[in-house]
């Protein structure tokens, strides 16, 4: 049975709502509602003496600090004529094309100059693959966070906090595959000079990805490296032979990647 809460007169009754239902005590609620000046808030089961001191103080923060007796009344609006916004958000992408070579693995980094919440987003991708996956993380890519702070801060520094450990793309066959990045039921946090990381793992079996190509570098069979945008695989074992050698090379399909993501700030 639900446990009801209810809070009338002296609050601002929206603003009050509004604050609870951002709370960490939020996942406790089952419903509230909001009439005039008074708020009904309904909790899956009594709350904690932890969260019922939250509660509190969260209450205690939207009653108005009574007036002196000797002082002036002033008449003036209780509400401004316009919601007032607590948050905004944006959502954006990568500018160009990421080509990840088969059998690679590459680093998507997001750079941020002020403080977000990433609220998720969507990866597309052209010619993913069957078992291509992904890693999603808060990285401290300039190393922004003091030494002495990083043991309690990060997960494991560099790496501040990592949402998505490893996830498979939801393959939906040739030539686009659209994957959601989801971040509930939590956001990730993004203060200014960390970046949200993306790792994307191009799966393709029995190749092994040699990076660039190099003229004074060995080849095997089956491995793949790149030139610009473009990958090539290695059908007979060389050194140093051209990759427009047909007889040595054959170009194979890179991932072609571009992502979404949602910015969240607070006001």
């Amino acid at each position: 049975m639900d446990v009801k809460y209810t809070y009338e007169k002296e609050v601002v009754a929206q603003r009050l709502a509004e604050e609870i239902a951002a709370s960490t005590i939020a996942t406790a609620i089952s419903y509230l509602t909001v009439l005039g000046n008074t708020v009904d808030i309904f909790f899956k089961a009594e709350l904690s003496p932890f969260d019922e001191v939250l509660l509190g103080e969260i209450v205690a923060a939207h009653v108005p600090t009574p007036m002196p007796e000797d002082a002036t009344h002033v008449n003036v609006e209780s509400e401004p004529p316009f919601a007032e916004p607590l948050y905004r958000t944006k959502r954006s992408r990568t500018l160009a094309p990421i080509y990840i070579p088969p059998g690679a693995t590459k680093v998507i980094d997001f750079i941020l100059p002020e403080e977000r919440y990433v609220a998720g987003g969507a990866i597309i991708v052209e010619n993913g693959k069957f078992k291509d996956s992904i890693k999603a993380s808060v990285h401290d890519y300039y190393e922004a966070i003091p030494e002495e702070y990083r043991s309690t801060l990060c997960e494991d520094w560099p790496t501040v906090a990592e949402y998505i450990e490893g996830e498979w793309l939801e393959y939906a066959g040739e030539p686009y595959t659209v994957h959601k990045i989801n971040t509930q039921p939590l956001n990730a946090k993004i203060t200014q000079s960390l970046s949200l990381r993306i790792t994307y793992s191009a799966y393709e079996d029995g190749v092994i990805y040699r990076g660039d190509w190099e003229a004074n570098t060995t080849y095997a069979v089956n491995d793949v490296c790149s030139y610009g945008n473009k990958a090539y695989k290695c059908i007979k074992a060389n050194t140093g032979t051209l990759l427009i050698d047909g007889d040595t090379w054959v170009k194979v399909d890179s991932r072609c990647v571009l992502v979404n993501y949602s910015l969240t700030k607070k006001l």
